[in-house]
């Protein structure tokens, strides 16, 4: 089998978890003057742009539950 080469041009949009989206924006916003773009929430997002079209969004952690996934701790044991 013969792997092929992929050639990256650009990156233009970079996803950053945060703990505190507020936190965060305060920070990239005022402190470091970033172009602040817009906020969603749910489901806690935040994007800046900059001059050449490249994309920062700040995201919250959000919890991923397994389908099919016990909740009750007694009876979610490992087989």
């Amino acid at each position: 089998m013969k792997l092929r080469t992929v050639k990256l041009c650009h990156i233009r949009q970079v996803s950053l978890p945060v703990i505190d989206l507020e936190r965060a924006v305060t920070f990239y916003r005022d402190g470091l003057g970033a172009n602040f773009i817009a906020r969603f929430a749910p489901p806690g997002i935040a994007f800046f742009a900059d001059t050449e079209g490249n994309t920062l969004a700040l995201t919250e952690p959000r919890p991923i539950a397994a389908a099919g996934a016990e909740t009750d701790s007694a009876s979610s044991s490992c087989p």
